[in-house]
């Protein structure tokens, strides 16, 4: 018994000495790690966001590091975070796929003849609401130049009555197309011909939205790079409802037009150009620019203009000629009876001496609508028709002022 007795306590010295041993190694240590702080902190992990940069010729791209961004298969065309990161630039062409922000759509495998060139963009993530198509580059075949007249017309419809009006294909895009599907929202218009530097909003598609191009035959020069950015639905960039442009000028100056301006006005258009109202300022004045270089098929003689019986009296339901429409329109003295809807030469923002007008609208955002019907008059002895005076489209320079706040 007096053995067994001995032999456990001798256990019982070896475990608590081995007990000590460890709280004093464990103190040590924590003594160490305070002493050698400094040096141990350069093994911190480095985080950032993966938000948008820009590369060399200030090229678009999103910040990754450099495996991500192989992994990816994306190209490094910079540094970001400091250094510590890669911006990241992703490029698709015809028949590509993509779900990564700031992505270009480029013409690298366009068809030489007649074809169809797509790109599918899906959503980066959960939260995206938009994509805002940017044209960094744009030319495709422009709209018909037929003037030859091909239904008739009463008041924009259809008819065969003796008093119908011949018209004419002119305007529409016959022989290129590009299109963008929609998630909820509006769709942007059909477009065709010039439209470098211009862009679209879009609703983002759970499924995906297409970007297509309809090519059709004919000895056309033909290049486009499209920069797709992704909005998630938090972000203040994001276009208000049924605008298909979303200008945001800090200056709270700038110019908006209608695709393929200079080079003949599209058809089938509702294309609703939006202008941020910026802080300290209330409201929004626009100006033609162009004077006599600017028309959209209505001359100033009493006409239709979207659906209105007289040149810029604004009654009649909207689908009749072309027109410019500026809810809330106002004088620059504020007087409210102006008319909202604009249509002939000059953008119909000019007087009968052929002077341009200034229309303010306090409305926020504010929205200048281009509307125009699939048809143009062809009949020539008319004065002042579609098809004896090519339109170029609409121009307008806005800016923002505090004056009546």
């Amino acid at each position: 018994m007096g053995l067994q007795f001995f032999s456990i306590l001798a256990t019982l010295i070896i475990f608590l000495n081995t007990l000590g041993n460890i709280h004093a190694k464990s103190e040590a240590t924590e003594t160490l790690n305070q002493r050698h702080g400094k040096q141990l902190s350069i093994f911190q992990v480095i985080r950032f966001n993966n938000g948008p940069c820009n590369g060399t010729q200030s090229m678009p791209g999103t910040c990754y590091t450099s495996q991500e961004c192989s992994t990816r298969r994306g190209v490094s065309i910079g540094s970001c975070a400091n250094g510590f990161g890669v911006c990241c630039s992703f490029t698709i062409s015809c028949g590509g796929t993509t779900s990564e922000n700031t992505t270009i759509f480029n013409d690298e495998n366009i068809p030489s003849g007649m074809g169809t060139c797509t790109a599918t963009i899906c959503p980066a993530g959960n939260d995206i609401c938009q994509l805002r198509l940017d044209f960094d580059q744009f030319q495709i075949a422009g709209p018909s130049t037929v003037s030859l007249s091909v239904t008739k017309l009463v008041n924009g419809n259809p008819s065969a009555a003796a008093n119908a009006i011949p018209n004419a294909i002119l305007g529409q895009c016959i022989t290129d197309q590009f299109q963008v599907t929609s998630g909820s929202g509006v769709t942007p218009p059909v477009i065709c011909g010039i439209n470098t530097n211009q862009h679209v909003f879009v609703d983002a598609d759970a499924d995906c939205n297409m970007l297509m191009f309809q090519l059709g035959q004919g000895a056309v020069s033909r290049s486009f790079q499209i920069r797709v950015t992704q909005y998630a639905c938090t972000s203040p960039n994001l276009a208000p409802s049924g605008c298909t442009q979303y200008f945001t000028s800090d200056t709270g100056t700038g110019m908006v037009q209608s695709f393929n301006f200079g080079n003949g006005h599209l058809a089938d258009q509702d294309q609703v150009m939006c202008v941020r109202r910026n802080q300290n300022s209330c409201r929004v004045e626009a100006k033609d620019v162009c004077t006599a270089s600017s028309g959209m098929g209505a001359s100033t003689t009493a006409r239709f203009c979207c659906g209105s019986n007289t040149v810029g009296t604004a009654v009649g339901n909207a689908g009749g000629y072309d027109c410019l429409s500026l809810p809330f329109a106002e004088s620059k003295m504020g007087n409210m009876n102006v008319q909202s809807r604009f249509c002939g030469r000059n953008a119909g923002l000019s007087s009968s001496a052929m002077s341009s007008l200034t229309v303010c609208s306090r409305a926020s955002p504010f929205r200048v609508a281009f509307r125009s019907n699939a048809f143009e008059v062809s009949d020539m002895t008319l004065p002042n028709t579609e098809a004896k005076n090519v339109d170029k489209g609409v121009r307008l320079v806005y800016f923002q002022d505090s004056v009546m706040c």
